[in-house]
């Protein structure tokens, strides 16, 4: 059985009343059409519970619910870099793209973040950080490169299709992949 208060990527009423309970707050506050940004709105006092519960959650994905929390509740910045960079579970390179995007986060802290992650999909993390934030061709193709989670066949062929990485490259990161898939 799903844990109720697995951060969702769609914020939903059960969660938010799952949430709610959790950290002291009444849950029948909750409507059932509530998105991220109704929370903080209707529970102001539970703010430092809440983003203390987010920092040490390590199931679902926090470092998305950090995200999140930045992006649509008026968070902390500096604070969600932090769960981001220590989630040890999700995609917390993911997380780290998005937050280079759309929240004021550093390109180098993402490249960073990206670079050393070993779960969620840091491969298409890195093509997406080419595509919308400026990080080089090379540096991208090395994470792909080197990329042991996700999908760095699939980040790889982006590459070399929208960006000009080689086709030799892109073949030899599909046979990497095929060769750990099939170990």
């Amino acid at each position: 059985m799903k844990d109720p208060l697995e951060p969702p990527w769609v914020f939903d009423a059960a969660f938010g009343r799952a949430l709610a309970a959790k950290l002291g707050g009444n849950p029948a506050r909750i409507k059932d059409d509530w998105r991220w940004e109704d929370f903080p709105r209707t529970y102001p006092e539970l703010r430092e519970r809440e983003e203390e519960w987010f920092a040490h959650y390590t199931a679902g994905d926090p470092a998305y619910a950090a995200f999140c929390m930045v992006n649509y509740r008026g968070r902390g910045r500096e604070w969600a870099e932090g769960v981001i960079a220590a989630a040890t579970a999700g995609d917390p390179a993911y997380a780290a793209y998005l937050m280079a995007r759309d929240c004021g986060s550093s390109r180098e802290w993402a490249e960073r973040l990206i670079a050393a992650a070993t779960i969620g999909d840091p491969a298409d993390a890195a093509y997406c950080m080419v595509n919308d934030c400026g990080s080089s061709k090379e540096w991208a193709e090395g994470v792909i490169a080197a990329a042991t989670a996700g999908d760095p066949a699939y980040a790889a062929y982006c590459m070399a299709h929208n960006h000009g990485s080689s086709k030799e490259w892109e073949d030899e990161v599909d046979a990497r992949q095929r060769q750990r898939i099939d170990q």
